[in-house]
């Protein structure tokens, strides 16, 4: 019944991906954009969790975007007579440095990268040890977005098993790498926490532990913006307000990025929702999304996001 709703869905908002049409609808909205690896041979962990573009797709996603939206610098978020759109990575994955920012430099756009800093330094991503401890069978009776650092402490001692995870998720980015960005006026960095922990599972003091010990890595570079974008990103599963307040009123993040597309972000709050951009996305399947994300939106605006 419903992949019978979604195809009827499809069909009927199939003539609003018209240009003409399309960009009516899309008015002066603002969108953020969130990939995690952009590479022709993703990682295992990438392929298992969807979250890879091949680098073909990359451009070709970012050519159809910009005949619909302006793209806007991280530092410049304002309200324009016209839509906009923002580029955002999550992580820090080497691939994506190496296949996606020099095409977006090229092309004069700007993008922010939410990094963890823990994996770029020490080889322990928290996220794809997770996925692989659940996986595998090692880990029962707990998601792994709830899993945090005492459920790995026993499991990190084991060399081969950290050798097998690391190839699982595949290679981060080294902080030596990230300087040759330092100059360049259309990459910044953000804070992703120290290690890709769920917020939500975590005590004010642990928050406060892992925010300000990835700040004082990031604050070294001088294109590094006091923006927050929460490790998994859903609502009541990983951030509700009360994370939201504590992040921005006493850890004094500027912005919160999350990846649930609940808005386009008209009014430009602090709080900012993105949509997840996938390998499968053409241009027609990008603008029904859009579409169908907005249509639920209006049946959800009495509730607060």
């Amino acid at each position: 019944m419903k992949n019978k709703i979604i195809k009827l869905f499809n069909l009927l908002i199939y003539p609003l991906t018209f240009n003409i049409f399309f960009k009516k609808i899309i008015s002066n909205d603002f969108i953020v954009l969130l990939y995690h690896d952009v590479s022709d041979k993703p990682s295992a962990f990438h392929r298992t969790e969807n979250l890879y573009v091949s680098k073909k797709k990359f451009k070709d996603q970012i050519l159809f975007l910009k005949k619909y939206y302006k793209f806007i610098n991280p530092k410049n978020i304002k309200r324009e007579n016209q839509p906009t759109a923002l580029v955002t990575f999550d992580d820090g994955a080497y691939s994506y440095f190496k296949n996606a920012v020099p095409f977006l430099t090229k092309q004069k756009i700007p993008s922010i990268h939410f990094l963890n800093i823990s994996p770029i330094i020490n080889n322990f991503f928290s996220s794809a040890f997770a996925v692989y401890l659940v996986n595998k069978g090692y880990i029962k009776k707990k998601k792994f977005t709830d899993l945090k650092y005492n459920d790995f402490k026993f499991y990190l001692k084991d060399a081969s098993l950290c050798k097998k995870v690391k190839a699982f998720h595949g290679k981060f980015v080294t902080l030596k790498y990230l300087k040759k960005f330092k100059n360049n006026k259309y990459v910044y960095f953000g804070n992703h926490l120290y290690n890709h922990y769920n917020v939500i599972k975590l005590s004010k003091s642990e928050i406060k532990y892992y925010y300000e010990k990835n700040h004082k890595y990031l604050k070294k570079f001088k294109n590094s913006i006091n923006f927050f974008s929460y490790p998994f990103g859903q609502k009541n599963e990983n951030y509700n307000n009360s994370t939201d307040k504590y992040i921005i009123n006493i850890l004094k993040s500027k912005k919160i990025f999350y990846a649930d597309t609940l808005s386009f972000n008209k009014d430009f709050a602090q709080s900012i929702h993105r949509m997840t951009i996938t390998n499968d996305m053409d241009e027609v399947g990008f603008k029904k999304k859009v579409i169908f994300f907005k249509v639920r939106n209006f049946f959800l605006r009495f509730n607060s996001f």
